[in-house]
């Protein structure tokens, strides 16, 4: 069996604002933004994930960094193109769940995120 190409050593909450708004116009609505972070030897990589969501209610902003280890890739295009998408399906269901935890401490109605096909961040 082939090693995988990036490893997974963790992750970390690099930012998370949550706040109330007062608002009773506007349906629920989340922005994701996506980057990626390559050593210079190209042996660690590094996914972060934002994710802004805004309803009635609150208002959260929250960054998720994801460390891994890169093993047997030889170009910076492939490693970034790994860690898109599959550093994204890795870390992406921590920010869900962090979302949701945090979202009902404060309330019944926990904010779930939607579930997201990362082939779809491939340029």
């Amino acid at each position: 069996m082939k090693d995988p190409v990036i490893k997974f050593k963790g992750y970390s909450i690099q930012q998370m604002i949550y706040q109330k708004v007062d608002s009773k116009e506007g349906s629920p609505s989340s922005k994701l933004n996506l980057s990626c972070g390559i050593s210079e030897d190209m042996k660690f990589g590094k996914i972060i994930i934002t994710v802004e969501f805004i309803n009635s209610e609150v208002q959260i902003l929250l960054t998720v960094e994801g460390l891994f280890d890169v093993k047997g890739v030889e170009s910076k295009e492939s490693i970034e193109e790994f860690l898109t998408v599959n550093g994204t399906a890795i870390v992406y269901p921590y920010v869900r769940s962090i979302m949701s935890m945090v979202s009902s401490l404060d309330s019944n109605n926990a904010i779930i995120l939607p579930t997201i096909n990362t082939t779809n961040f491939i340029d």
